[in-house]
């Protein structure tokens, strides 16, 4: 009696068991920057039994993510009547037929998202209100369905290609010059003084030609010169006296 109790349990449990498709995300986690996009692929696995008609539904955070498109894979015949199709406020759904049955894994669809703000972003399937239907309307869903995370980062300065910020023009400190600015300032400096003593030696120059053209030598300077000549033959004569 209690092994026909247990037999029975289990010829109860094992089409349960049989009826656990699933809807899955993919990939599983990524990384993006605000601004680009991201393509997440929804799957159906059947799981042994035929599938005739499936509703998607999909939580996102809508201040970290935009859904902008959604396309069904193949074969699958879309519907677009309310409370069957669904994208945006933070929640997708979507629904559809496949008119011959599939009990193979398949893409139901794609979804493609732009990221809003940094941040970690979850998308989930929500399993309150996705149904899998099986050829005799049955739901065969069951348990746990599909999740993918999205790390959201801001890009940094370098990956941007984007240098360091510019200092401020209040410098506090020593600043340093690069050697080639001083090289060249001492250059310049250089053939800056060049010039000015040429120029002075120029004018100079002129000066004096100057003078000696046309300005007269005073009487007290010819007396002068006058009076040394003397002094000078003065003393060659006493010289040659005492040698003699």
């Amino acid at each position: 009696m209690k092994q026909a109790f247990i037999l029975s349990l289990l010829a109860f449990a094992l089409p349960v068991v049989a009826q656990a498709s699933s809807i899955g995300l993919a990939p599983q986690a990524t990384s993006v920057t605000p601004g680009q996009t991201i393509t997440v692929t929804v799957a159906i696995d059947p799981a042994g039994k035929t599938l005739t008609a499936v509703k998607a539904a999909i939580d996102y955070p809508a201040d970290l993510l935009t859904p902008t498109s959604f396309s069904f894979g193949p074969n699958w015949v879309g519907m677009t009547q309310a409370g069957y199709d669904q994208m945006g406020g933070g929640e997708i759904i979507k629904t559809a037929g496949y008119p011959s049955g599939t009990s193979a894994e398949a893409t139901f669809g794609t979804i493609t998202f732009t990221a809003k703000a940094a941040g970690v972003a979850t998308i989930a399937v929500d399993r309150v209100d996705s149904i899998a239907y099986d050829t005799n309307t049955v739901d065969t869903l069951t348990g746990t369905q599909g999740t993918a995370r999205i790390v959201i980062a801001e890009q940094t300065p370098a990956e941007q290609g984007i240098g360091a910020a510019p200092q401020s023009n209040n410098i506090a400190g020593p600043v340093t010059v690069p050697a080639r600015s001083v090289s060249s300032g001492a250059s310049q400096a250089s053939a800056a003084t060049t010039a000015v003593a040429t120029s002075t030696a120029t004018s100079s120059l002129e000066a004096a030609a100057a003078a000696a053209a046309g300005i007269s030598i005073p009487a007290w300077v010819w007396a002068l010169i006058a009076l040394l000549v003397i002094i000078a033959l003065a003393a060659w004569y006493w010289l040659s006296r005492r040698k003699a």
